[in-house]
């Protein structure tokens, strides 16, 4: 079976990705204009606008291209889930998430932590752990069950942090409610 002369420029691309950007640029061109319809090509070249770019508005029809020609490439939805969560827009990757979870090959792993993201950056912290738990469970690595514990720690340290700032938020309008009072006699 013979690569087609897309595939020959994607993989082009993808080996040399991120190291020479401009030769990742160049071929994921070439790639493009043999295949408009790549949907690993569009895919890496959301990845090239998203993280090395920091261009999310550019990132985004590229993603929303590689999964028009493919939403069954699992390793399109994990990017454009944190181009959405970066961007703040948690129901689209929610939904994203609740479309990718029933895809065959997905990494549930990743799906869970990034389920936890959009949870703990909207203060839900217990969700988010319990996001993290059930991510644990689908590891498949050290590595990652490490990665995990470290989200799960700093989301603790989150909880902490906040209910001290409430204590102390409460003590301080206690002072200032008796100070008032102490100035009205």
């Amino acid at each position: 079976m013979e690569l087609s002369l897309a595939d020959q420029y994607f993989l082009k691309a993808m080996d040399w990705y991120p190291w020479n950007l401009e030769f990742v640029t160049e071929n994921l061109q070439y790639a493009l204009s043999y295949d408009d319809e790549h949907s690993h090509a569009w895919c890496l070249m959301g990845m090239l606008y998203m993280y090395q770019f920091k261009n999310f508005e550019s990132a985004k029809p590229c993603f929303e291209k590689a999964l028009q020609h493919n939403h069954r490439n699992s390793e399109i939805y994990e990017h454009f889930i944190l181009l959405n969560i970066w961007n703040a827009n948690y129901d689209h990757a929610k939904k994203l998430i609740d479309f990718a979870i029933k895809i065959k090959g997905v990494d549930h792993c990743k799906l869970h932590r990034l389920h936890s993201k959009i949870e703990e950056s909207e203060g839900n912290y217990k969700t988010a752990t319990q996001l993290l738990k059930q991510a644990t469970v689908v590891a498949t690595s050290e590595s990652c069950i490490a990665i995990i514990e470290q989200d799960i720690k700093r989301i603790k340290t989150k909880e902490k942090v906040l209910s001290s700032m409430l204590r102390k938020n409460k003590k301080d309008t206690k002072k200032s409610l008796k100070k008032g009072v102490k100035k009205k006699k």
